[in-house]
C-alpha cells in the first residue's frame, strides 16, 4: 500500500484548501511563537454547489485572517499549525 500525503488549509473559514506547493512550520519547546511558511497558487477555483468561480488568493485573504493547516497521509490529517496571517 502506497502512503500519500494530504493536507487541508482552512484560510479564515472562508476557503478550504485541498493542495499546496510547499510548507515550512517551525516548532520548538525553546521558543513561544511557532511560524508556518506556505507556497500557494496565485488563484485558485471555487466550488459551491455545481458553480465553478476562479479566486485570486492575494487578494481574498489579507493580514490578521487565521489560518490552520492540517497535514498527514490518505486524508488522516492531524492540525499541525493554527495562527493569524502575517504577510502575504
Amino acid at each position: 500500500m502506497y502512503l500519500k500525503q494530504t493536507c487541508q488549509i482552512d484560510l479564515s473559514g472562508k476557503y478550504r484548501l485541498k493542495g499546496l506547493h510547499a510548507v515550512e512550520i517551525k516548532k520548538s519547546v525553546h521558543q513561544i511563537v511557532q511560524t508556518a511558511k506556505l507556497l500557494l497558487p496565485l488563484s485558485v477555483v471555487k466550488r459551491n454547489n455545481e458553480i465553478l468561480e476562479r479566486v485570486k488568493l492575494a487578494e481574498a485573504i489579507k493580514e490578521g485572517d487565521t489560518i490552520t493547516i492540517d497535514l498527514g497521509y490518505n486524508g488522516d490529517n492531524k492540525t499541525e499549525f493554527t495562527g493569524y496571517i502575517k504577510r502575504i
